[in-house]
């Protein structure tokens, strides 16, 4: 007879050497001042870090929310094409994922996802790479 077992439990039967902590108790995403300012926005892989960075800092505070994954691809998308030297909707990507950011804030994340407010400020702000070195 077939039996209904948690993810989890089957996770760690099926690899009992990787504990995986549950998503309520993972690790809060540590934030420094030279994940903001040490990088170069107008550089495709720095705009990855940041997103990746954002999409930590939701995952960690909005974890029962997927609806924003699809805003940060299409974030990814405008970046890379900006990259590419094509004109992107990148400004209306961004601000759509700031007033998601913006629902999501309380009290306490109020700090760390500022930060996230201030790396897309930074990617949407930057110019292109192409621009960048044409002048």
């Amino acid at each position: 007879m077939a039996t209904v077992i948690s993810i989890d439990a089957f996770r760690q039967k099926t690899n009992p050497m990787q504990p995986g902590a549950p998503p309520d108790q993972a690790e809060r995403p540590v934030l420094h001042d030279k994940d903001f300012w040490s990088r170069d926005y107008s550089k495709l892989e720095h705009i990855v870090f940041g997103v990746l960075k954002i999409s930590e800092l939701l995952s960690y505070y909005v974890p029962y929310d997927d609806s924003w994954h699809f805003s940060m691809l299409c974030l990814l998308d405008a970046a890379y094409r900006r990259a590419l030297g094509e004109e992107t909707a990148l400004a209306d990507v961004s601000h759509s994922l700031k007033g998601y950011i913006l629902d999501a804030m309380t009290a306490e994340n109020k700090r760390d996802l500022s930060g996230a407010l201030l790396i897309l400020d930074l990617v949407e702000k930057s110019p292109s790479e192409k621009e960048s070195s044409q002048h």
